[in-house]
C-alpha cells in the first residue's frame, strides 16, 4: 500500500500544481501488469482524474488515438515513447501530441532525451521518476527542472547513499517487505552479499530486512540524482 500510495502523493501533488485547476485526463497506455501502471492509476484515484485508454496498449497503441483523444497527462515508459516518436516520423505534426497535452511522465528507465527535448517544445511538462517495484518511488524531476541524464530529486521520506561497491541503496516506508513466500530468502542476510536479479537493467539487488534498506546496482544506464 505505502508504494502505491507514495507515487500517488508525491506525484500527484506536482500534477495538481501543473494543471491548477484544469481537470487531469490521464493516458493509461502501459498494461496494468507492468508496476508504473498501477502506480499511475493510484495517482489518477487520489486525483479523481478521468482515465484514457486507448483501444490498443504499449508499443501498438496508434499515435493518432492518443492525438484524437487529446489526454493533457501522458504517462508511458521509455519504451512507448519511442514507438510515438517512431510513428511521428512517419506522420509529422505541427505538435507531438494532441492540442491539450500539458504533461508527460516516465519511469522503468531513461526516456530519449532528444524526444523529450521536443515534447517541451510544445510546453509540455517533463517528470521522470526514479524507482522500482522493490523500493517504490526514490526520486523525481521536480517542476521545472528537467533536464538530460539526471532522474530528479530524492523524495522526502527515502534516503538514498551509495555503498563502497558503487550499489544505490535506498530506504523509505515504500519498500518491499520481503520475497513472496520465500521466508528463506527474506530472512538472509545480505548485507555483504549481492542477489542476482535478471532484468532489462541487469541489476544486482540486495535486500536486509533488519534494517529495511534495498541496494541496487544498474550495470547500465545509471543516472545521477540530486538533493
Amino acid at each position: 500500500h505505502d508504494a502505491f500510495a507514495r507515487y500517488a502523493e508525491f506525484v500527484g501533488d506536482q500534477v495538481r500544481q501543473v494543471l491548477g485547476d484544469e481537470p487531469p485526463r490521464i493516458l493509461l497506455v502501459n498494461a496494468l501488469t507492468h508496476a508504473f501502471a498501477g502506480h499511475m492509476f493510484a495517482m489518477g484515484l487520489r486525483l479523481g482524474a478521468a482515465f484514457v485508454i486507448p483501444s490498443v496498449l504499449d508499443m501498438s497503441c496508434p499515435l493518432a488515438e492518443v492525438r484524437e483523444r487529446d489526454p493533457n497527462v501522458l504517462t508511458m515508459t521509455p519504451r512507448v515513447l519511442r514507438s510515438f516518436a517512431s510513428q511521428r516520423r512517419a506522420d509529422p505534426a505541427s505538435r507531438f501530441f494532441g492540442p491539450g497535452a500539458r504533461l508527460f511522465i516516465s519511469a522503468g528507465g531513461r526516456a530519449d532525451p532528444a524526444v523529450v527535448s521536443r515534447l517541451r517544445e510544445d510546453a509540455v511538462e517533463t517528470f521522470e521518476i526514479y524507482g522500482s517495484s522493490e523500493a517504490s518511488i526514490v526520486a523525481l524531476t521536480p517542476i521545472g527542472g528537467w533536464r538530460p541524464g539526471f532522474a530528479g530529486r530524492i523524495v522526502p521520506d527515502a534516503v538514498v547513499r551509495l555503498s563502497s561497491r558503487g550499489e544505490i541503496q535506498d530506504q523509505s516506508p515504500g519498500l518491499m517487505p520481503g520475497y513472496f513466500g520465500d521466508d528463506e530468502l527474506t530472512n538472509l542476510d545480505t548485507s555483504g552479499v549481492s542477489l542476482v536479479h535478471r532484468g532489462a537493467n541487469r541489476r544486482r539487488i540486495a535486500f536486509t530486512k533488519a534494517e529495511q534498506t534495498m541496494s541496487v546496482d544498474f550495470s547500465v544506464n545509471v543516472w545521477a540524482m540530486w538533493v
